[in-house]
């Protein structure tokens, strides 16, 4: 019934029904006007045909969206320049093949395995309705996942809803395991981490990258747990043979099977069904050894790769969301196009979005913690996702400002390690940073960067502390970087150069120095004029604390009377300032003296002064807290009420510090 043809201009073959056998099959008398001259029957494949078709008519021969091209060239003529085209045409057959072929997969050591928490627990939910359409498309794709022997029908007691997604091309089949996913044990396998495989390409000069095709059903079910994945269809009841989608530790079983296969491979690394091959010589012939080694691998194990998303002898790579090379690692262009439409958000949802992805890239930042401070903190005030947000000035600034950094992203180095890693700190008063980089060739190449803002405590903390603290956070933030080799710690601080000749001056210092002491690094003086990044992530106006009132530490003073203590200016956080102005409201005499600037205030210049005008004339009030000051004072000074507590918590505070009237006990 069906003919084999050219059917349009894109040049593609597909199968068409002409008029006539239309007519004759659906037995229709009547003849219409409108009736085109033949029917398209269109598969998925014929669309992806057409797609790349009209691509290689309307594109140039430079297409911008390298990605969209790799993914419509599925065609081996789009590989005959590349030089590892010979050694690919011999593994044609047996790794890169259009589709999987039809039956089971090998047989292996490692198969998908269900240990359920409760055996007896039938894990069975009712079906939804499905449109139609939706109920054509599960049973056609069950048919061909019978056709291809992944599937069986199913008498077990357990049982999944089905439901479909749209693609933009079709529909997508999805299960929905959660209910067995709670009644599952789950898998603790380590796995690879996305840092160890950038490491571990520091310094390759070409790069290879491969795919899986439909990875997940290259694996066997283990077959006492078959039963388990069974799923309901319009059609029927039936149960995956091979690992199907949504079940939890699937990505375990796949992280372990490719991890085995190439774990004796050097220049090779897996990432659940992503392949990268890596040689560091300039030779491309050491690159194609290690690319057959690879693909013997695959052949040997029966393993097929998807060929258009293949990228082979290549100077730069994508890899786990970003871009790998010879120049280090950068931005994908999708992800920074994405950052740069990004309009401002206006509801906590879209906000969580926005920082969720430049979160994932914040590496790129060096200033990241400092930009997202004020917007992290509209989180903070509703805890539902579609509450009503508005940026103020700063923080529609800082938005703006993020955009514009992650928009320009530095390329980041790779580390060598076999050369001293190099360590940047700086500390302001509200913030610490760190920037971690090598020199090469003459030139300083940033590998990473880190910032954060002082928690509350932190804030009291004498000048050297800081510089100090900033190194130990640096040092935790980079840990892996700076154990095999000594460190070298540049900081604006000289006195931080014979720190470990110094006496311990208290616990803190001593636990710094235990820390300190695992790393052993070498410290190096860098006069602040030359330390602009780390300064630069330490110094952002907008980490300032929220308490204006509090400034630098100065040598505490007590005027004694009968009632409160008055303390000059002491640096502290927000938690001791609300302290002090509560237990202002609570206390009687501190309470009289406000009364008393009240009615100064109303009547500055009363007929006849009372008692009280003259005894308060020194206190004044501002900010909701009560001030001290003489004639005889520079700056007015905070009153403490009468609170023992709140009285030891201060002292505490001024006696305890290297600026105190001695430095304490320890």
């Amino acid at each position: 019934m069906f003919t084999i043809g050219v059917v349009d201009e894109t040049g593609v073959e597909t199968k068409y029904i002409t008029r006539k056998k239309l007519r004759k099959f659906l037995r229709i008398k009547t003849k219409s006007i409108d009736e085109p001259e033949f029917m398209m029957v269109l598969t998925n494949e014929t669309i992806k045909q057409v797609a790349r078709s009209l691509q290689r008519r309307d594109q140039p021969d430079n297409v911008g969206n390298a990605k969209v091209q790799r993914y419509l060239e599925t065609d081996w003529d789009s590989f005959k320049d590349n030089p590892a085209f010979p050694l690919l045409v011999e593994y044609k057959d047996s790794v890169f093949r259009p589709e999987l072929p039809e039956g089971l997969p090998e047989k292996r050591d490692i198969e998908h395995r269900i240990d359920v928490k409760d055996p007896n627990l039938a894990v069975y939910r009712q079906q939804w309705r499905q449109s139609p359409e939706q109920q054509r498309e599960i049973v056609r794709w069950v048919i061909d996942m019978v056709k291809k022997k992944l599937i069986r029908p199913s008498i077990s007691p357990h049982a999944a809803p089905t439901f479909c997604v749209r693609k933009p091309v079709g529909w997508r089949i999805v299960h929905d395991y959660r209910y067995l996913n709670s009644n599952t044990v789950r898998q603790s396998i380590p796995m690879t981490r996305k840092e160890d495989i950038l490491d571990a390409m520091s310094g390759a000069y070409w790069f290879s990258t491969m795919d899986l095709m439909s990875a997940y059903y290259q694996v066997r079910m283990r077959e006492e747990d078959i039963k388990y994945t069974a799923f309901q269809a319009p059609n029927g009841l039936w149960e995956y043979l091979v690992l199907p989608m949504g079940v939890c530790n699937a990505p375990a079983t796949m992280h372990r099977l490719t991890s085995k296969l190439f774990r004796d491979l050097k220049n090779t690394k897996s990432f659940y069904d992503d392949i990268y091959v890596f040689t560091k010589s300039h030779s491309i012939e050491e690159h194609l050894e290690a690319l057959r080694k690879t693909l013997g691998i695959l052949r040997d194990n029966k393993l097929y790769v998807k060929l258009a998303k293949c990228v082979f002898c290549a100077n730069e790579i994508p890899c786990l969301g970003d871009f790998v090379g010879r120049d280090g690692v950068r931005m994908d262009p999708d992800k920074v196009q994405t950052i740069k439409d990004w309009s401002v958000p206006r509801t906590q949802e879209e906000l969580h979005s926005f920082l969720g992805l430049t979160g994932y890239v914040q590496r790129f930042c060096p200033e990241y913690a400092s930009l997202t401070a004020t917007m992290f903190a509209l989180l903070k005030k509703q805890n539902k996702r579609n509450a009503k947000i508005h940026f103020n000035d700063e923080q529609l600034k800082n938005f703006k400002e993020l955009k514009r950094r992650l928009c320009n992203p530095p390329v980041l180095h790779l580390p060598d390690f076999s050369k001293p890693m190099r360590l940047r700190t700086d500390a302001s008063k509200f913030a610490v940073g760190g920037v971690l980089f090598q020199v090469v060739d003459g030139a300083e190449r940033p590998i990473a960067y880190t910032s954060r803002k002082m928690k509350s405590a932190e804030l009291n903390y004498p000048t050297q502390q800081q510089e100090l603290l900033a190194i130990v956070h640096a040092l935790a933030a980079f840990r892996i970087y700076c154990l095999d080799k000594p460190p070298i710690v540049e900081t604006d601080h000289k006195s931080l150069e014979g720190l470990f000749t110094q006496k311990m001056a208290n616990r803190r210092l001593a636990r710094w120095y235990d820390i300190l002491a695992e790393y052993q690094p070498t410290f190096s003086y860098l006069p602040g004029a030359k330390n602009g990044i780390a300064d630069a992530l330490s110094r952002r106006p907008d980490l300032q604390p929220e308490t204006k009132f509090f400034h630098d530490l100065s040598v505490t003073s007590f005027n004694d009377t009968s009632f409160s203590l008055a303390l000059s200016e002491v640096t502290t956080d927000t938690e001791l300032a609300t302290n002090i102005k509560k237990a202002h409201k609570k206390d009687r005499e501190i309470q009289t003296i406000f009364a008393a600037i009240k009615r100064r205030t109303a009547d500055p210049k009363p007929k006849r002064v009372s008692q009280h005008h003259k005894k308060y004339r020194c206190y004044s009030e501002a900010d909701g807290f009560l001030w001290y000051q003489t004639p005889t004072d520079d700056v007015p000074r905070i009153v403490v009420p009468n609170d023992l507590k709140l009285r030891q918590t201060i002292i505490s505070e001024c006696h305890d510090t290297n600026y105190g009237s001695h430095p304490g006990a320890e």
